[in-house]
C-alpha cells in the first residue's frame, strides 16, 4: 500500500511526489523511524533526522516526543534563532533538508 510506484500520465515517469508523499504517511516507516531514533538516544547518541517536508518533520518530532519531550528540536523554514538555540541544548533535531543543506553549527553533532 505505501510502496506503489506512481507512473505520471503525462511524462511517463515516476511520479517522485506522489512516492514521497506515500513514503511519509507510512505509519510502519514512521515508527521505524522513531524505534531507530529512541535506540540511538537510550544509547547515548545525538541525533539528526532529515525529511523533505515541513509537515513529515512536524509528524516524526510529535512520534518522538512522546518518549523524549525535553530533548527534541525542530529545525525548518520558519524557525527562530531561539529554535536555533534550543537545538544546541537538545539530542535530537529532526530537520527538514532544505533548512540544513548549507550546514548547521552544533559541535556536539
Amino acid at each position: 500500500k505505501y510502496t506503489i510506484n506512481y507512473i505520471n500520465e503525462v511524462t511517463k515517469k515516476a511520479d517522485a511526489h506522489k512516492i514521497r508523499c506515500n513514503l511519509e504517511n507510512d505509519p510502519y516507516r514512521n515508527q521505524l523511524i522513531t524505534n531507530w531514533a529512541i535506540q540511538l538516544y537510550e544509547g547515548g547518541e545525538n541525533i539528526f533526522i532529515f525529511s523533505e517536508t515541513r509537515d513529515h518533520v512536524d509528524k516524526l518530532a510529535e512520534m518522538i516526543s512522546k518518549h523524549f519531550p525535553n530533548n527534541i528540536c525542530i529545525l525548518k523554514g520558519g524557525s527562530t534563532s531561539a529554535d536555533y538555540h534550543l537545538a544546541i541544548n537538545s539530542r535530537i533535531i529532526v530537520t527538514t533538508y532544505k533548512y540544513s543543506c548549507t550546514g548547521i553549527s552544533i559541535l556536539k553533532m
